[in-house]
């Protein structure tokens, strides 16, 4: 079992250089996602719309927050992870 360390962007070259069991540190830029999200995406995709942003050498967090509404502003108390499974299907 190694230990990787990546900065974002991570380039494919640095992606498989990751084995099974690697602990993997990530600093930089994050995505995270939900159901809700991921159908958007792949909207956006059939329609052949450009995405809202550029997700190129981003990971992408499989997320479920739980978020309050604080002064008319959402404040994220947890992001737990959530099975990149349900996915699949998008």
């Amino acid at each position: 079992m190694g230990k990787t360390e990546l900065k974002t962007p991570i380039s494919e070259e640095d992606v498989r250089k990751i084995t099974v069991g690697d602990v993997i540190y990530v600093t930089g830029t994050l995505l995270t996602a939900r159901d809700a999200a991921h159908k958007r995406m792949l909207q956006f995709l059939h329609d052949g719309s450009k995405l809202p942003m550029i997700f190129d050498g981003l990971p992408l967090y499989h997320c479920g927050p739980l978020a309050r509404k604080t002064d008319g502003e959402w404040v994220v108390l947890a992001a737990g992870p959530t099975t990149s499974m349900r996915m699949e299907a998008f």
